[in-house]
């Protein structure tokens, strides 16, 4: 994917943003979160700005070697430059936190969220939901179970399994039980 950018180059063919995140996105599926942080930085020398599909491909690319900081810096200079995150940049930035067992900035990313313009979805209540059961903390996880109950978002299978083993323990079995009655 990086060749056949360089080549666009080579070729005087202008490569645009969906050129980009395709190549941000080909970086990130072979853990190469590196490279796609060095394509998007590239992107404004080669005259092509980036926009949220490229951070968020970008962002996505830090997670599975769980670079949160940077993460959370992407999502810090997008609203610097005026590029709104959206629901995809949240999420993204908190399975990057999730991964990196920082499941308290996860959990400020969704207070951010519902404090801000963007509504949190399923995949962004999971997201911190898996962060919270990663490192066992069941107490943050019931809590936003009964949020998305109170916002009528009904937890799909995903989050009702990763909230049951935040309570895997001998003392809360009777909690895990009690998500499913």
């Amino acid at each position: 994917a990086l060749l056949a950018l360089r080549q666009m180059h080579d070729r005087t063919v202008w490569p645009d943003e969906r050129s980009y995140t395709a190549a941000i996105s080909a970086c990130a599926k072979v853990g190469l979160w590196q490279h796609a942080a060095a394509v998007l930085s590239e992107m404004p020398l080669h005259g092509v700005q980036p926009n949220v599909f490229n951070y968020n491909a970008t962002i996505s690319a830090c997670e599975q070697e769980a670079h949160w900081n940077y993460a959370l810096a992407l999502l810090s200079e997008m609203m610097m430059l005026r590029i709104s995150p959206d629901v995809v940049s949240f999420s993204a930035a908190m399975s990057v936190c999730g991964s990196s067992g920082e499941w308290h900035r996860a959990i400020g990313l969704l207070a951010t969220m519902r404090g801000g313009a963007v509504e949190p979805n399923l995949r962004s209540h999971a997201a911190v939901v898996i962060a919270c059961e990663k490192k066992g903390m069941w107490q943050p996880a019931l809590e936003l179970l009964r949020r998305m109950q109170d916002d009528t978002q009904r937890p799909d299978a995903f989050v009702c399994g990763a909230l049951i083993s935040a309570c895997a323990s001998p003392e809360l079995w009777q909690r895990a039980l009690a998500i499913f009655v």
